[in-house]
């Protein structure tokens, strides 16, 4: 009985593991969809990303998003920049 007990708790709990992972969206971590963004720019001088993604509305579509930031050199000028990442793709959705 105690093995019927343990395979029946194995199984269930191997069944739960794999809907939860089925369930939740796959996305870039913050640094990796930070990294790719920082890739876009020259001269970069520091920046940030807030780490949990938020949902936003665009043309009536809701996309999973990283809010960010980058200060770069531009034409000997420090400029800041605020970026929204796509955080499924490391698209820009506007900087």
């Amino acid at each position: 009985m105690g093995m019927k007990k343990f395979l029946i708790s194995a199984g269930a709990g191997l069944l739960a593991y794999f809907a939860w992972n089925k369930a939740k969206p796959n996305i870039l971590s913050p640094e990796k969809a930070l990294e790719m963004a920082k890739k876009h720019f020259h001269s970069v001088n520091g920046s940030w990303i807030y780490m949990k993604p938020e949902t936003i509305e665009r043309y009536g579509k809701h996309t999973l998003v990283y809010k960010a930031g980058i200060t770069v050199t531009i034409d000997g000028k420090t400029v800041q920049k605020e970026l929204v990442i796509d955080a499924k793709t490391g698209q820009f959705i506007e900087d």
